[in-house]
């Protein structure tokens, strides 16, 4: 059995015998306790009397992300804390207590709406374990006036941290590649009436076997009044469509559909789209096809097409989007860079040594 004091928070990995700074990641806890946010948990909490926290994996508008350790099954996990961070705080530095507590009270309306949200999307996810794709949902619970979810931690890189590595956009070949399973599991979960709603490069990792994974799920569902000033403070600049923005928007599997189109369009062209409430008077896109001459046509007019502004006017689910991608191109779509084959490079050269001889004989004749 492993004994938990000895195990690394920033690996959970155990420590050689009298090791204070992990040989194996760096990981130094006075460093780290140092520069920790007030927002987060210390190392070494344990939530539900089975959960041990290490570092912080992730930290955003919903939530933080923490590495974990399961005491009983001893094996490295991923702990989700409910935390909207324009609706509540906390500060484990100044105070021994570790709940969150809301701004005031009409904050607190909006907080326990999205707790709501929150524990019944973990509810609905856990249905899903089995889908290739998705981060595995173990538990979920009450705890510090919030709610955790326990998942299964991927090794790996975001997307975001790839591109970072890459310094160039990737091939639009490999995008589709990578993008793929993403669609296909946003389709699934879509048919039982959830959204992801939180969808860019930093909530898709990238495996060590290339396994690609949608994290994060949970984030809070704002419906009603004074939501638009919180909203525009949480969601990812870039990646969320206008009805986002607004209180009373209309949001559905087209609202997955722009932001999994915006991180496509990051991915192959090395930029963050505009922000689509910027986009609502002017058009700021620059089409992919201008930006990547190799990229087709009709890759860029898909992306394009995903990320209009008026939902309405949007691809309205992964299925139209999956088929705009790559069943046009499987059906034998006109490319609009078609490959020649080798009988037509003959013929060309046949024709360009005709046009010289011809040429040549009429300058040949003048002189």
């Amino acid at each position: 059995m492993i004994n938990p004091n000895n195990l690394c928070m920033g690996c959970m990995n155990e420590l050689a015998e009298g090791e204070s700074i992990c040989s194996k990641c760096g990981f130094s806890p006075e460093d780290y306790n140092r520069k920790r946010s007030g927002r987060t948990l210390a190392p070494m909490t344990i939530l539900a009397g089975k959960y041990l926290l290490g570092k912080v994996l992730g930290e955003g508008g919903f939530g933080i992300t923490y590495l974990a350790w399961d005491l009983n099954k001893e094996e490295k996990i991923a702990v989700k804390e409910y935390f909207p961070g324009a609706l509540a705080y906390r500060n484990t530095r100044s105070s021994v207590e570790e709940y969150i507590t809301p701004l005031n009270s009409t904050a607190d309306t909006y907080y326990q709406k999205g707790l709501k949200s929150f524990v019944e999307e973990a509810r609905n996810l856990k249905k899903f374990d089995a889908i290739p794709g998705i981060v595995s949902v173990k538990d979920f619970f009450y705890e510090n006036k919030t709610a955790y979810i326990v998942m299964e931690y991927i090794e790996g890189m975001t997307l975001k941290q790839v591109m970072e590595k890459l310094e160039s956009p990737m091939v639009w070949s490999q995008v589709l590649e990578v993008m793929h399973p993403v669609l296909k599991a946003l389709e699934k979960i879509h048919r039982e009436g959830i959204i992801h709603r939180d969808i860019s490069p930093d909530n898709i990792i990238v495996g060590g076997d290339g396994k690609v994974t949608l994290i994060d799920f949970g984030a809070a569902r704002f419906q009603t009044g004074n939501e638009t000033k919180s909203l525009s403070v949480i969601l990812k600049q870039g990646y969320a469509p206008v009805e986002q923005y607004q209180s009373r928007g209309k949001q559905g599997p087209w609202t997955d559909v722009y932001a999994v189109c915006a991180t496509m369009y990051y991915m192959m062209s090395g930029i963050v789209p505009a922000e689509s409430i910027e986009r609502i008077s002017e058009e700021l896109l620059v089409p992919l096809s201008e930006l990547q001459p190799d990229i087709p046509r009709e890759i860029s007019d898909a992306v394009s097409h995903g990320m209009k502004v008026l939902w309405q006017e949007r691809s309205q689910d992964m299925q139209v989007l999956e088929a705009e991608l790559y069943e046009k191109r499987k059906s034998g779509a006109e490319d609009p860079y078609p490959k020649l084959e080798w009988i037509d490079v003959v013929i060309c050269i046949y024709l360009v040594i005709v046009i010289v001889v011809a040429i040549s004989v009429v300058l040949f004749l003048l002189s």
